[in-house]
């Protein structure tokens, strides 16, 4: 993960009511590391708690996978927003201000990390400006046998 999406991160941690975000994997491991005091035991075991429910949902309701996920309790939110396929924005956070100030930090932090991740395309070894790419999947024609990446994901060649 490139450091601007740490800054991206960290701006959103500087809010008034966020008190740690982290980036997770599809696969609930971190990406990022924590800004604050969140340990990553409680990251991955509420990362592996949401992509349960997310999977669940799809399965008992027919839904398309979650989009986001607000847990609230008393004091406290826990937040669970997808950046793509395979990345997932937590936020834990503390109820002392108006919710639709959170909402709207969140959404702006979101927009921005999709911008990041998606200029964080790797082909052949060398990043993609953002000038250079067209958001299609490059062409495999005269690459077999290497090792392609397109949005972080293996190309087979």
């Amino acid at each position: 993960m490139n450091n601007k999406s740490e800054i991206i991160i960290q701006k959103l941690v500087k809010t008034g009511s966020v008190i740690d975000a982290v980036l997770v994997s599809h696969q609930a491991e971190l990406i990022t590391n924590p800004m604050g005091e969140w340990d990553e035991e409680s990251i991955t075991g509420m990362a592996a708690a949401m992509l349960f429910l997310t999977d669940t949902t799809g399965e008992h309701l027919g839904w398309s996978p979650l989009e986001q996920m607000w847990l609230q309790a008393k004091e406290n939110y826990f937040i669970g927003i997808r950046c793509d396929n395979e990345v997932f924005l937590l936020v834990k956070a503390i109820n002392n201000s108006p919710l639709g100030g959170l909402r709207m930090a969140i959404n702006r932090t979101v927009k921005a990390l999709k911008t990041a991740l998606d200029s964080e395309v790797i082909l052949d070894g060398e990043k993609i400006t953002p000038d250079s790419y067209n958001g299609e999947p490059p062409d495999l024609e005269g690459m077999e046998g290497k090792e392609v990446m397109w949005r972080g994901r293996k190309l087979q060649s």
